[in-house]
């Protein structure tokens, strides 16, 4: 269930328009996948950091990439050329 809502998260970026509270909306609700993530998989164990990926947490800057450069759809390499900047 859980990796079926980030599916459903994912499939709503890729419309060709959103509505007027969709960035707040797709924040908290990637926000609210990553906390169930860390409680599902990392649990707080140091142990288990290798689980806490860097792509999971870019999950939390989405909804900030449509804010600054418009639909996912049509800009979706920007996020990653600037993750691969940031390497």
């Amino acid at each position: 269930m859980h990796l079926a809502s980030l599916s459903v998260y994912i499939d709503e970026c890729l419309t060709f328009s959103y509505p007027p509270n969709f960035s707040t909306c797709l924040r908290n609700n990637l926000a609210e996948w990553v906390l169930k993530y860390e409680a599902l998989y990392f649990k707080g164990q140091p142990a288990c950091i290798g689980l806490c990926l860097v792509t999971i947490h870019s999950l939390l800057h989405i909804a900030d990439c449509i804010e600054w450069v418009g639909p996912i759809w049509s800009t979706w390499a920007f996020p990653i050329e600037r993750f691969c900047g940031l390497l």
